[in-house]
């Protein structure tokens, strides 16, 4: 019998970046903590931008992306740490110069998490994922590019799921 509570965390973090342009992206962090026998992970998903802002008389309509074609990663510890390690300043680069390699049955992805100076400061998250069924188009390549305050905010939030990602509760045994 598995005595793994089924409880959850209920939340996502999530970034939205517009662009005037519609080549914004958006993305959001999932934690998925540790139960018996399973390890946890953080679902990160980004999305391009679908549609554009639009202001009529009926009022604001924003922007909207496109959550049905997301790439969705699963990242483990070792790489909730490699992201914390850039944005506590300590490397330069998540996974180096060629970024976290992920690879599954169908497809394979780079993460890339890097410190920014230009045009502005803050923390570049760029995607790639090149599916591997014959007939597979180029890679489909995604970026977002987080300010400094938003760079404070998912570091706390990465920092606060490394217990989730290794531990998890018990319950009591009742006499």
């Amino acid at each position: 019998m598995d005595e793994t509570p089924q409880s959850t965390i209920e939340g996502r973090l999530a970034f939205y970046h517009p662009t005037s342009t519609g080549r914004g992206a958006a993305v959001r962090f999932e934690l998925h903590p540790a139960r018996r026998g399973h390890d946890g992970y953080m679902f990160a998903e980004i999305a391009a931008q679908k549609t554009l802002a639009s202001r009529s008389t009926a009022g604001i309509k924003g922007a909207t992306f496109d959550w049905d074609a997301k790439i969705g990663m699963k990242l483990g510890i070792t790489d909730v740490c490699a992201l914390l390690a850039v944005l506590e300043g300590k490397t330069a680069s998540a996974g180096g110069e060629k970024g976290l390699f992920h690879q599954s049955t169908s497809a394979s992805t780079v993460i890339g998490f890097r410190r920014v100076d230009a045009p502005s400061e803050g923390f570049c998250l760029e995607v790639s994922r090149k599916e591997k069924q014959a007939g597979a188009t180029d890679p489909v390549r995604l970026r977002v590019v987080l300010s400094e305050a938003e760079g404070i905010g998912l570091r706390q939030v990465l920092a606060a799921s490394i217990f989730h990602l290794c531990f998890y509760a018990v319950p009591a045994i009742r006499d």
